[in-house]
């Protein structure tokens, strides 16, 4: 067949561009099952392999970086400012956040840290290539100048204290230091190495929950650490990792602890309250410095009906008011709050004003006001006036309603509440 005059061929090529132009039209109305949308925000009801995609996408942005969202004494940070995009299905999201006394921004996304320096305006992601143990970051706590804590999450094998050596010192946490563009990392195991007490030691905690350093007082330095079976400390003054406390229930004859999501440290004694998925409990070590003082009272949040007939707590946060109350977050059964010196419980509910029934994060005010995350929005409580204010995200902008983690630093004046979200975190510093 001899060739098409030149104008001919110019012409069918304008056909074949018109029509791969309507594809593509027919492809983003939605016509056809793939997505166009460039939108971090939100999955839009796309599935487990597309939000796969979404979330490998986020290591090659190269879009120009926008501001936060300033509103109403919050600052907002998104996708848009480098923070890993939340997918339905996928890990690699917001998992805690918090700041470092010199304004530094450390974000754990699972699949590695992201550091917003202060005075920057895009957060760098920290990995394995920079020193950081190599298992999924899902805690993090800011402490001096450039420095944070990350927490990790174990591998378990299934065979709990019989695990593989390795699986049995996985997880754990790091200690981040800034030093000049490189980090130092120190990495500490959630165990005790072999020694006479425990000839082949002791290895209980693999994943970090959830990491509270002492800020202030007689023993400011120690770091606090929730773990999936009790609670680990970073003693400053002994430059030595303790475990393992608990509280726990006997069940036909074995001692059931659970997930220990709650550590708070009362700010007027220095004594650590935790809370596990069963029971609660003051350890008075604020006069004697000592891991293993005694744990008393033992408490019981949502009290069980009988033995066989347990009402399980599932604690996911605690705090403690200057006034010595203690908050107690569910994820099941609400709020609570207990008031030692009284031995009393009040409960809220979304009746009584709970932003809603399943509480995530918790953090206490020096006001003496409480701040209750929760899935659906973040509320404040004042107990004086017995009165509740929200934070929405259709109001002061959050990033989502759903409030994944809540950190408190006494340190700056005002305070700074850190918040984290599942697509993203604020800062608030107002009244």
């Amino acid at each position: 067949m001899p060739d098409a005059p030149e104008g001919e061929e110019k012409e069918e090529e304008k056909g074949m561009r018109k029509a791969l132009a309507l594809w593509a039209a027919l492809f983003c109305l939605g016509i056809f099952s793939v997505s166009c949308s460039n939108d971090d925000d939100d999955n839009g009801g796309k599935d487990t392999a597309d939000a796969t995609v979404d979330a490998d996408a986020n290591e090659d942005r190269t879009d120009a970086t926008a501001p936060p969202v300033e509103k109403d004494g919050f600052t907002h940070y998104t996708s848009e400012q480098g923070l890993p995009a939340y997918a339905a299905g996928n890990d690699v999201r917001v998992h805690d956040f918090s700041g470092d006394s010199a304004g530094n921004l450390w974000v754990a996304g699972f699949d590695g840290v992201y550091l917003l320096r202060s005075g920057a305006s895009r957060f760098e992601k920290l990995t394995q290539s920079d020193g950081l143990t190599d298992y999924p970051y899902i805690s993090i706590a800011g402490l001096g100048d450039g420095e944070a804590i990350v927490g990790m999450r174990g591998v378990f094998e299934g065979q709990e204290d019989n695990d593989s050596p390795a699986a049995l010192k996985s997880g754990g946490a790091d200690r981040l230091k800034l030093s000049g563009s490189g980090l130092d990392v120190e990495h500490y195991v959630m165990g005790t190495p072999p020694g006479v007490t425990y000839p082949n030691g002791r290895y209980k905690i693999r994943s970090v929950f959830t990491i509270h350093p002492d800020y202030e007082g007689a023993h400011a330095g120690d770091i606090w650490f929730g773990g999936n079976h009790g609670v680990a400390l970073w003693s400053e003054s002994q430059k030595a990792l303790l475990e393992n406390r608990t509280v726990s229930i006997s069940v036909n004859g074995s001692e059931m602890q659970g997930d220990f999501w709650g550590v708070a440290i009362a700010p007027s004694s220095g004594d650590v309250w935790i809370g596990g998925a069963h029971r609660e409990g003051r350890l008075r070590y604020g006069e004697s410095g000592d891991f293993n003082a005694s744990i008393d009272p033992v408490i019981d949040a949502w009290p069980d009906a009988s033995v066989t007939d347990r009402t399980d707590d599932h604690v996911k946060a605690m705090a403690v008011s200057p006034s010595g109350v203690v908050w107690i977050g569910s994820t099941v059964n609400g709020l609570s709050s207990y008031d030692p010196t009284s031995q009393e419980f009040t409960y809220y509910t979304v009746e009584d004003g709970l932003p809603g029934p399943n509480v995530t994060a918790l953090a206490a005010d020096p006001d003496g006001t409480v701040w209750v995350g929760s899935w659906t929005g973040l509320g404040r409580y004042d107990p004086a006036a017995k009165k509740w204010s929200y934070v929405r995200h259709l109001g002061q902008g959050l990033p989502t309603d759903e409030i994944v983690s809540l950190q408190i630093d006494p340190r700056t004046s005002p305070r700074t509440l850190y918040i984290g979200t599942l697509k993203g975190v604020s800062v608030y510093r107002g009244e």
